[in-house]
């Protein structure tokens, strides 16, 4: 046996017998509940004479790109197009061009705010941000998005994939939402644009105005028919995802995840990233929306759960702040990811032994494992190899780390 080899497994070995008292589990069920899409990026606007972060290789990794659109910027006045600011904000700079001349990359459009001239002024609404919208506008208000998206593709050649029903809005009812949704897919076939998909609700998961909005779209035949796909932000959690399931893989539409609020860009660290994206893939996310990109770490999950993987539904002890999620790859092998942290997001100070169940792998007898143990950095570290017997096996994890469990054969 190699010394290196007998180091790793002597190294293993003591970091298990280390662990926590508390052991845990992940137990990873045969039930399907999705198939990964892809990851997206938001493009964030870069502020005058700073340097353009994203590389074009970084492009490279990412299914989606979503572009955030002002509609207050955008339409000052009734009637008026004004696209300037969103020109100078992301065609300016080279990004865009690179975004282009990757075809497997999809443009997201991500409109947020309404203009003042469709609000309505009521006594007991006197700020802007309470004004509702008014009714007579709503078919107003889905010409605008289409108007936008001509527009921006006669222009300026940016051809969209899938569009953004509404930023989270509290001018817009959930009935508003529902019949702008019907009458944006109508504009869009009528233009030729049959193939734009369009997205919705754009609220934080824990939200009720996401149930409130998704209802209304859901009773109304038309607009459930019209809607590609469920778009909620933040983290979605198991309790959460049982309830969404009705909308989202029972129904067949996709749920799209995306990461914070819009258009604030809020800077998390990487292992926090790692939880939200563990926590929205095992409850039933197929395409995850990163803001500003995904951290080392967070491309390390990426990686390890890509386009085409078969998600199966884990079962963790989520009060020890286990994150975990789990898949089955195009190539057959399986994968487990998990971190741990506390109730704030914070890295889990304490060790732990886990231990990881795979039933459908228990008839397999002695299968080769490797196991990734990455620092919040995602910096890797040299593989550990372990054999998951008759299903099972014990993964010791620390603070700070995130483990990525790969079988080598299904």
């Amino acid at each position: 046996m190699r010394l290196t080899s007998l180091f790793l497994i002597l190294l293993l070995s003591a970091r298990l017998a280390s662990a926590g008292a508390s052991d845990l589990a992940i137990n990873v069920t045969e039930t399907h509940r999705q198939t990964m899409d892809g990851y997206g990026y938001t493009l964030s606007p870069v502020p005058a004479g700073a340097p353009v972060q994203a590389s074009s290789s970084d492009f490279d990794s990412y299914r989606y790109v979503g572009l955030p659109l002002d509609l207050v910027a955008a339409s000052p006045q009734q009637g008026v197009r004004d696209l300037s600011s969103f020109s100078q904000t992301y065609l300016s700079d080279g990004r865009f061009d690179r975004i282009k001349a990757n075809a497997k990359v999809g443009i997201v459009l991500l409109p947020y705010g309404v203009p003042d001239y469709m609000l309505l002024y009521t006594s007991s609404a006197a700020s802007g941000d309470d004004r509702p919208l008014n009714y007579e506008f709503v078919p107003k208000y889905a010409l605008l998005l289409a108007d936008i998206v001509g527009k921006l593709a006669t222009d300026k050649g940016v051809s969209f994939f899938a569009v953004s029903l509404a930023g989270r809005s509290t001018h817009m009812t959930p009935d508003q939402e529902q019949a702008a949704l019907g009458y944006l897919r109508q504009i869009f076939d009528a233009r030729g644009m049959p193939s734009v998909k369009i997205i919705a609700v754009d609220w934080p998961a824990d939200d009720p105005g996401a149930v409130a909005r998704l209802d209304a779209i859901k009773n109304e035949p038309t607009a459930w028919s019209v809607l590609d796909a469920v778009f909620l932000r933040d983290t979605l959690s198991s309790p959460a995802a049982d309830f969404y399931k009705q909308y989202c893989s029972d129904s067949g539409k996709g749920l799209w995840m995306a990461q914070g609020s819009m258009p604030q860009k809020v800077s998390i660290p990487s292992q926090l990233q790692a939880a939200q994206m563990l926590s929205s893939l095992n409850a039933g996310a197929c395409t995850w929306i990163a803001q500003d990109g995904l951290s080392p770490l967070g491309t390390e999950i990426a990686k390890a759960f890509p386009s085409g993987t078969q998600m199966r539904l884990t079962a963790t002890d989520v009060s020890h702040g286990l994150k975990a999620a789990a898949g089955v790859r195009a190539n057959g092998t399986y994968v487990v990811a998990f971190t741990r942290t506390d109730d704030s997001g914070a890295p889990a100070l304490a060790s732990a032994s886990v231990q990881i169940k795979i039933p459908e792998l228990a008839s397999k007898g002695d299968v080769n494992c490797t196991v990734r143990t990455l620092p919040a950095d995602g910096a890797n570290i040299t593989p550990s190899q372990m054999v998951l017997h008759q299903g099972a096996a014990q993964v010791p994890i620390s603070a700070g780390e995130t483990i990525i469990f790969e079988s080598s054969t299904k």
